[in-house]
C-alpha cells in the first residue's frame, strides 16, 4: 500500500504504505503514479479484427464465473467472498471521478479502520501480508475485465486518489474487505496484443479502436507498471502536464484535453505478465507509462 501523501515521488520501495499517492500523467519525460504479485494474470477476451471487437465502452459478455466490482465515489459494491485462487473480476467505474482499485492481502480480522489509519500514518502495519497490485486510473463509465491469481485469504480493496476538498477517496469510504475462497482455476486468457516492458523502454504494438485483450509482459530485472492515458490526437500531446495538475487538485471539473483513462496495472514482477481487457477510442493517442524507476519511461501509440 502507498501512504496517503500528496507528493509524486519518481520511485518507491515495494511496501504496504507506498500505495497512496497522486497519479502523474505523461509529459515529455512521461510521468504518472505504483505493487507486486508473482504470476498475476488479468483475464480478458476480444479480437484484433473489427468483426471480433466490441464498441468502445463495452466488453465481451462475461463468463458465468466472473464477479463484478463497482467503483463508486464513496465506496465499493463488491461481493464479500470471491471464488479463487483464479479470481475473475469485471471492474466497473460507476462513479463520477477517476478511480483506482488497489488490492492488498491482510491478516484475518483486520478492520477497514486499521487500514485507513495505517495508510494515513505512512506506516508498515503488522497486519500486512502482501502487496498484490491493483488497477490503475479507470475513468467514469469505463470497465476493465481481468483474471488474476490470489491465494485464499483476506484482502482489502481501496482507492486513495486525492479529492478537491484536500482529502482522498480512501477517507470518503472507498475501502472494503473481502475474502478469497479456494476453488478450481479456469483457463488462462489469450491476448490480442502484447506490450513489453524492460528496464529502459516500453514497446507497444499498433492498436485499433475497440475492446482489446492486452498482455503486459515484464522482461526487465525489476518490477514494472503500466499507466495508460489517452488524449485526442488533435490535441497538443505536450500539454499532458495539465492532466497531472488536474489529478493533484482532486479532479475539479472534467479531465483536461478530453483525457481518457482505460485502466492499467501496478507492479508486475520480473518474468511475469498481466493480460487485461480494455477499450481504446478511435482518434486518440495513448501514452503507456512506467514510473517505477528513477527515470520514467514511456511509449505512445495512435489509435485508428
Amino acid at each position: 500500500m502507498r501512504p496517503a501523501d500528496r507528493g509524486t515521488p519518481t520511485s518507491r520501495p515495494i511496501s504496504f504504505v507506498r500505495k497512496v499517492s497522486v497519479p502523474r500523467s505523461r509529459q515529455a519525460v512521461a510521468q504518472f503514479v505504483a505493487l507486486l504479485i508473482p504470476g498475476v494474470v488479468l483475464a480478458g477476451c476480444g479480437g484484433s479484427n473489427p468483426s471480433a471487437s466490441t464498441q468502445p465502452g463495452t466488453v465481451p459478455r462475461r463468463a458465468p464465473s466472473t464477479q463484478v466490482v463497482r467503483l463508486l465515489d464513496n465506496g465499493f459494491l463488491a461481493p464479500s467472498t470471491v471464488r479463487g485462487p483464479a479470481v475473475d473480476l469485471e471492474v466497473v467505474n460507476d462513479g463520477t471521478e477517476v478511480h483506482e482499485m488497489e488490492i492488498s492481502q491482510v491478516k484475518p480480522g483486520t478492520t477497514t479502520r486499521q487500514v485507513v489509519e495505517a495508510l494515513h500514518r505512512h506506516e508498515e502495519p503488522p497486519f500486512m501480508v502482501a502487496d498484490t497490485g491493483g488497477v490503475t486510473a479507470l475513468g467514469p463509465g469505463e470497465r476493465l475485465r481481468y483474471r488474476r491469481h490470489l491465494p485464499p485469504g483476506s484482502y482489502v480493496l481501496y482507492c486513495s486518489l486525492p479529492t478537491a476538498d484536500g482529502s482522498d477517496h480512501l477517507s470518503k469510504g472507498m475501502v472494503r474487505l473481502f475474502t478469497v475462497s479456494d476453488s478450481q482455476p479456469g483457463p488462462a486468457p489469450v491476448p490480442d496484443l502484447t506490450v513489453t516492458m524492460g528496464d529502459r523502454a516500453i514497446t507497444t504494438p499498433a492498436i485499433t479502436a475497440g475492446t482489446r485483450s492486452v498482455a503486459l509482459v515484464n522482461r526487465g530485472t525489476t518490477e514494472h507498471e503500466i499507466w495508460i492515458t489517452g488524449v485526442p490526437s488533435t490535441q497538443d500531446q505536450r500539454r499532458l502536464g495539465e492532466v497531472d495538475a488536474w489529478f493533484e487538485h482532486g479532479q475539479v471539473g472534467p479531465p483536461p484535453l478530453g483525457a481518457h483513462f482505460p485502466g492499467g496495472h501496478q507492479s508486475i514482477s520480473p518474468g511475469s505478465s498481466v493480460t487485461l481487457t480494455m477499450t481504446f477510442r478511435h482518434g486518440y493517442t495513448y501514452h503507456f507509462v512506467d514510473n517505477t524507476g528513477a527515470h520514467p519511461v514511456s511509449s505512445t501509440e495512435r489509435v485508428v
